[in-house]
């Protein structure tokens, strides 16, 4: 079987039942919905964490981080963050968009938030950054793949 191709719909979900396009939302998929963006903004909360603490960061002599670090650390990010959305896709059809969302997205970015604040070094903190990006990039690719799996194309606007 490929690997695009869906092995089975969650248990109640539109795609298992074949819902009524024309109804409003259950109330798993307002769960569903609730969930996943309360996860997804948790997760830009910490992607925004840092923005806040490079002031600081650069104030503090004890590290011995400077601009150039700095610099480098956000532009290795960037990579990174697209390195992991284009992989984490795949990642998502084989592996199943809930095990991503959860265990990679949600549980590794807030340790690896964690980890970041105890470096004491660019390099360090270079490489924990790095591995957050990819952690957090893969966020919206399973949001969206358990989107499509809850709800029907007429009920995305919704």
């Amino acid at each position: 079987m490929p690997f695009y191709v869906r092995k089975r719909p969650p248990p109640g979900s539109v795609a298992a039942s074949d819902g009524v396009p024309g109804e409003g939302l259950s109330r798993q998929q307002v769960r569903l919905l609730l969930g996943l963006y309360m996860g997804y903004c948790s997760m830009m909360f910490s992607r925004a964490a840092m923005d806040v603490a490079i002031p600081l960061i650069l104030q503090d002599e004890a590290t011995g981080i400077g601009p150039r670090d700095i610099g480098t650390l956000l532009t290795l990010c960037s990579f990174f963050y697209l390195f992991g959305k284009i992989s984490m896709g795949y990642s998502v059809d084989q592996v199943g968009p809930r095990f991503v969302f959860l265990g990679l997205a949600s549980f590794a970015s807030a340790g690896l938030t964690c980890l970041i604040s105890f470096s004491t070094t660019a390099s360090r903190m270079t490489v924990l950054m790095c591995l957050l990006c990819v952690a957090q990039s893969s966020g919206w690719a399973a949001m969206t793949s358990m989107v499509s799996l809850w709800l029907q194309p007429s009920q995305y606007a919704m």
